[in-house]
């Protein structure tokens, strides 16, 4: 008897992941090449199934979404979201950074300085390692200063926004010699 509990549990929950499954595909295929229309049928999803399995890969589409729409206010929600996970993403770390600096609060200033200081660290820590992929060494050298160059200049912004002059203008001086 409990088997036969056990199996009609199990196939329920089978025949819900493939009706979300079936809801996802539809939703996201009626977006059809609109990197807003994408983001408003995931957070309709997320919406309709708020438990989903699927949620982490769903927000960082999301994220994806948002920065290819533009959209500062989605970017925040859904990068933060992907940061508190993956706190090492680069490029989801740049893009919340950059949209926080666009915003106008104290709070979000300094969030932005907190994740502009996070990609300087990453960034120095590449650099240390000498992680790099498959590139020359000039050419690593190259994209490592320029993120490096983008981070300070994040900071100096932030530093800026939060009424520290002075130390916007050294991080500002650091940015601009490397």
């Amino acid at each position: 008897m409990r088997w036969l509990l056990l199996i009609a549990a199990f196939a329920g929950v089978c025949l819900a992941q493939a009706q979300e499954q079936a809801d996802l595909e539809k939703a996201l295929s009626e977006a059809g090449s609109s990197p807003l229309e994408y983001l408003r049928a995931i957070e309709k999803h997320l919406q309709q199934y708020p438990d989903t399995a699927r949620r982490p890969e769903l927000e960082r589409a999301a994220v994806r979404a948002a920065i290819e729409a533009r959209d500062d206010r989605r970017i925040i929600v859904y990068g933060e979201r992907v940061l508190a996970r993956q706190p090492d993403d680069l490029q989801i770390l740049e893009q919340v950074t950059r949209a926080l600096l666009a915003g106008d609060s104290q709070e979000a200033w300094e969030r932005a300085l907190k994740y502009a200081r996070r990609y300087e660290e990453l960034v120095r820590q590449m650099q240390k390692d000498n992680a790099r992929a498959v590139m020359r060494a000039s050419q690593w050298r190259n994209e490592t200063n320029g993120g490096l160059g983008r981070a300070l200049c994040n900071e100096a912004r932030a530093s800026g926004n939060l009424g520290r002059p002075e130390e916007a203008l050294a991080l500002a001086q650091r940015a601009f010699e490397t």
